[in-house]
Formats: C-alpha cells, sequence, structure tokens
C-alpha cells in the first residue's frame, strides 16, 4: 500500500517534489536487516536441529534397552511390561513437550478440547498396550495422564522399578547397563524441556518485528529512483516477501515441538521395539528347534 501511494503521487501529484531517499543509505540499513534476519533464523534452526536430535537419540536408546532387555530380563511378565514402557515412554513425551498432542488446529478454550485430547491419547496408549484396556500398567498410565503427572518421569521410574526386581536374574553389569540407558532417556527428557522452555526472548523478537516493518515501509521510497512507478510496487513485494519470509520462518521454528512430526517418532520407536521383540523370539525358538532336532 505505501508503495501504491507513493508511486501514484510521485506520478501523479508530485511531479517537481518526488518523495524518495537515497540508495545508498538504503543499502546499508538493508544490510544490518538481513544480518539481523540471518542471526533469528540461525538461533530459531539451531533450537529445532537441536530437538530432532534428542529424539534421535531417544530412538537409539529405546532400540538398545528393549535389545537389553529380551537379552537380560529373565521374567517374562517383567520383560513385557518393560517393552511396553519403553514404548509408551516417547508417546508420553510427545504429549508432555505438545500439549495439544499435534492438534495443532484445535483450540484450549473448546468445551470438549480436554475430552478429545484425552481419547486422542487413550487410543495411542491402547495401541501401546496391544487393547489390553484391562492392563494395570495401562489404566496407572492413563490415570496419571488425567491428573497431569509428569508421565515421562513416572514410566522412567517404573522401568527402573523392573530393573531393580532383575538382580536375582542376571549379573548386576547387565542391570547397571540397562539403568544407564533409562539415563539417557531421562538426560534427553531433561535437555527437551530445556529447549521448551527456555525460547527466544520476546523483546529480541519485537524488535525484529519492528525493524522489518521500518524496513518494509521505507523500501519503496529507494527503489522509487530506480523502478519507476510502474516497478515500485511489484519491486517492493518481491524483494519484503523474501526478507519478512525468512523472518516468519524462524518464528515457526523457534518453537520445535509444534512442528517436528512427533507423532510418527513415537510410532516409529515402538514399532521398532515391536521388531526388536519378534526378532529376538523368532531366533530363540529357531535356536530350540535346532537344540531339540
Amino acid at each position: 500500500m505505501v508503495a501504491a501511494l507513493l508511486s501514484y503521487y510521485n506520478f501523479n501529484i508530485g511531479l517537481e517534489n518526488q518523495l524518495h531517499i537515497d540508495g545508498s543509505a538504503m543499502a546499508g540499513a538493508t544490510t544490518a536487516v538481513g544480518l539481523l534476519a540471518g542471526f533469528r533464523l540461525n538461533a530459531s534452526y539451531g533450537r529445532y536441529d537441536e530437538a530432532r536430535k534428542f529424539w534421535g537419540e531417544i530412538n537409539n536408546t529405546s532400540r538398545d534397552l528393549a535389545g537389553n532387555a529380551m537379552m537380560w530380563i529373565k521374567c517374562e511378565k517383567e520383560q513385557g511390561r518393560m517393552l511396553k514402557f519403553i514404548k509408551a515412554f516417547p508417546v508420553s513425551l510427545h504429549w508432555h513437550l505438545n500439549y495439544k498432542g499435534g492438534y495443532y488446529h484445535t483450540k484450549r478454550d473448546d468445551d470438549l478440547f480436554e475430552q478429545n485430547r484425552y481419547a486422542d491419547f487413550y487410543a495411542k496408549m491402547k495401541d501401546v498396550y496391544d487393547n489390553d484396556e484391562n492392563d494395570a500398567d495401562f489404566q496407572l498410565i492413563c490415570k496419571e495422564f488425567l491428573n497431569g503427572t509428569h508421565l515421562p518421569l513416572r514410566i522412567s521410574a517404573a522401568m527402573r522399578s523392573i530393573i531393580v526386581k532383575n538382580h536375582i536374574y542376571a549379573d548386576p553389569i547387565y542391570n547397571r547397563e540397562m539403568d544407564e540407558q533409562v539415563q539417557r532417556l531421562v538426560g534427553c527428557l531433561g535437555m527437551a524441556e530445556r529447549v521448551l522452555r527456555t525460547p527466544i526472548p520476546v523483546c529480541f523478537t519485537r524488535h525484529t518485528s519492528r525493524l522489518f516493518f521500518f524496513w518494509s515501509n521505507l523500501l519503496p521510497f529507494a527503489l522509487y529512483p530506480a523502478t519507476g512507478p510502474l516497478g515500485t510496487v511489484p519491486a517492493s513485494l518481491l524483494i519484503s516477501y523474501s526478507l519478512l519470509g525468512i523472518g516468519d520462518i524462524g518464528v515457526q521454528l523457534e518453537e520445535p515441538f509444534n512442528i517436528l512430526p512427533l507423532r510418527q517418532y513415537s510410532e516409529g520407536i515402538y514399532d521398532g521395539v515391536d521388531n526388536i521383540r519378534d526378532s529376538y523370539r523368532f531366533q530363540s525358538k529357531a535356536i530350540n528347534n535346532g537344540n531339540k532336532n
């Protein structure tokens, strides 16, 4: 709008006293704004990249812990509980880091929001527990979710209680190895919470948006001497869109847990745990059949 009004004024009204500013002065301001936009984007992408690495570490640790549980937890019941807790951990972490659970367009002031949120969590956890709604751990997790308990920590504590009980079946070295893997999961949880609860300062975001606003409105005055009345509007739109788009991307990347596909990560983790379980059981059955032959 500023570019259109400027072009109309200079072409129809102010033919002898056209409004414009020195392009060299605007070039210096553009350099400063570009550096600020780049810094803003780098800071936001650093948070995004860090969050993605946390989930990669959770994926790797979950697979290691599942394999160790299959090897060293001899009680079949406790082994099954451990595998389900491993699958439940990323699901609970997903809802811990993203309160809406991935449904970004839903509004918290909706009367059915909490009900739908719980129903979605219940369905996901039901998949983890193979549709066994009578499982005591499943019922406890859903109850704690309703109560607002820190579920990832509660699940990690349950994992450690299983490891403690396993001392009569396995060497302490193996139990210590599993406990260290649980520690890795808790460490990733802490680092993810650090990113979640330490946003980029609001003053920096506001200052950047204000500079972008003033710069974009001054841009047509610098472009007019070079582009004329016909080229000022499209040139201003194109250049402003390019730079303001970088700023908008930075705002979106600032909250990585709102844009990362956490649901897919969670599903990938517990699918991997199921594959590890089935592979170990298949190999054990093959070994037992070979011994019988």
